[in-house]
């Protein structure tokens, strides 16, 4: 899937680990017990020009100064931590003179999921994704959006492997690429670059060159090695925020970890407090049932109609992910009837389905799967249109006589359908779509506010969904403090 180019970023590749949060979410560390430090592979799923598809993606520089040759990885099961696990002296592959071999290696990053996931983390190319002249370089952080556009700002060189009996496999038919074009988003973190004389089959070494970000920050690393094993024939779009999704002055915070934690959501059937469990990491578990679907959902004790709302969520693993409903499942409903589904949905090659994960359940299903997998932290951004219904619902008398006949009442008349604008991860998944009745199992439609709900359904996930960091404002047109889902209209999706 991937190459490590011996001697230049890896020698003796340990153990993997799949990263379950912050800016590297659905990327893997992996270690090295020659080098003895720590490296980070993004891998994507792309189909080349034959129709088939493939795995493949870069390795970028992550972590050194590591004591000892890094044979193990673990995370901590409470503090976020990666612990490591080395040899120190004596034997084969290990760094001479060390007698120790376990270090503590904290996040600096803040924990938020989404578009805003990076904030904290250091200045790096986060992911080098495979297009079909080039590649897309996603960036932590802003650019200088001179230096962005700018060629000379890159170096790009190739070869490929034959096998022989040298150790550690030398570079055959070594190329220098001209970066004929480069192309940025306009929230200057992304730059699409042509480059000529693409090939598969080939170790794409990337180089930034006296790149910085936008506030002056140099980077932490400046080299990426994509291994091309085939040519994506899919155009990448730019799909990101304008600005960060956080909380405007009127926001009010549905569950904020704190220590009031569910005080503004209560037990949907009988008005109770919230009895859903709040877990050692600020986290606020679902109530999950063994069989059905409601009997402990929550909602907020305020009532809203045009609003926008931030929220995030993860997913376990477990249950029947290829097609059931029992995979971790829950879901926001805006108003109590319009659900966007939450669910251990994985990437997979087959279009979206509307009662997955990302879907306005049981009508839409979104444009892309943005998931980043189970046990991973995401993020719903969503700009709700209630339903507008006619001011007048009754055509009785007027009469204050309250032995005068009067006509029965006449059922309200929906003058227009909700409509949605849902960002996931970051990625723009319905863009303005009509909602044209209440979904699933909800209640009828009707005019007026209603409230915000979270669903407990049954599961066999590894474990309950779990929900932090819930905002919501009234406010919608303010399009959260200036952050926006743009789409660049010049690259074709």
């Amino acid at each position: 899937m991937v190459w490590f180019p011996h001697g230049e970023i890896g020698n003796s590749p340990s153990e993997p680990v799949l990263v379950h949060d912050g800016p590297h979410r659905g990327q893997m560390y992996v270690g090295d017990v020659t080098y003895g430090g720590v490296t980070r592979v993004y891998a994507e799923r792309i189909t080349g020009s034959d129709g088939m598809a493939r795995y493949q993606g870069a390795v970028f520089p992550m972590s050194q100064g590591i004591e000892a040759g890094v044979n193990r990885m673990a995370w901590g099961p409470e503090d976020g931590a990666l612990y490591l696990g080395g040899v120190g002296s004596n034997g084969n592959w290990n760094h001479q003179g060390h007698t120790f071999g376990l270090e503590r290696l904290a996040p600096a990053w803040d924990g938020h999921a989404g578009p805003d996931a990076a904030r904290g983390a250091a200045f790096e190319m986060l992911r080098v994704q495979s297009a079909p002249k080039g590649f897309m370089i996603t960036f932590t952080q802003p650019v200088d959006a001179a230096a962005l556009v700018d060629p000379a700002h890159y170096e790009v060189k190739s070869w490929r492997y034959e096998p022989t009996e040298q150790y550690g496999g030398p570079k055959v038919d070594v190329r220098s690429h001209q970066v004929t074009s480069a192309t940025a988003s306009p929230d200057s973190r992304q730059s699409l670059r042509e480059i000529a004389d693409l090939a598969p089959g080939r170790v794409y070494a990337i180089t930034l060159k006296d790149m910085k970000a936008a506030d002056g920050t140099e980077p932490w690393s400046t080299n990426a090695w994509y291994t091309l094993n085939a040519i994506s024939k899919k155009d990448i779009a730019f799909e990101h925020f304008v600005g960060s999704p956080v909380p405007t002055a009127d926001a009010q915070w549905l569950y904020d970890g704190a220590a009031s934690h569910a005080s503004a959501m209560q037990m949907a059937k009988d008005g109770a407090p919230c009895d859903w469990r709040v877990e050692r990491d600020g986290s606020l578990a679902v109530h999950t049932p063994k069989d059905g679907i409601g009997e402990f959902d929550i909602v907020s004790r305020a009532a809203f109609e045009d609003c926008f709302v931030h929220l995030e969520w993860l997913s376990p693993a477990g249950g029947n992910v290829k097609d059931g409903q029992r995979n971790g499942n829950s879901g926001i409903k805006l108003m109590e009837r319009y659900e966007v589904q939450i669910m251990n949905s994985a990437q997979a090659p087959e279009p979206p389905q509307f009662n997955e994960a990302g879907s306005i359940y049981r009508q839409t299903a979104p444009d892309v799967n943005a998931s980043t997998g189970a046990g991973t932290w995401q993020s719903y951004d969503i700009w709700f249109t209630a339903p507008k219904w006619e001011t007048s619902t009754s055509s009785g008398s007027t009469s204050d006589d309250p032995a005068a006949p009067r006509a029965p009442k006449t059922a309200p008349r929906k003058l227009k359908n909700a409509r949605m604008t849902v960002v996931w991860n970051g990625i723009l998944v319905h863009n303005d779509v009509e909602v044209k009745d209440k979904t699933g199992l909800s209640g009828t439609e009707a005019p007026g506010p209603a409230r915000i709900l979270l669903q407990s359904h049954s599961s066999d996930a590894e474990g309950p969904v779990r929900f932090r960091n819930i905002w919501v404002t009234s406010t919608p047109t303010a399009s959260a403090n200036g952050a926006a889902p743009i789409r660049s209209p010049a690259l074709p999706r």
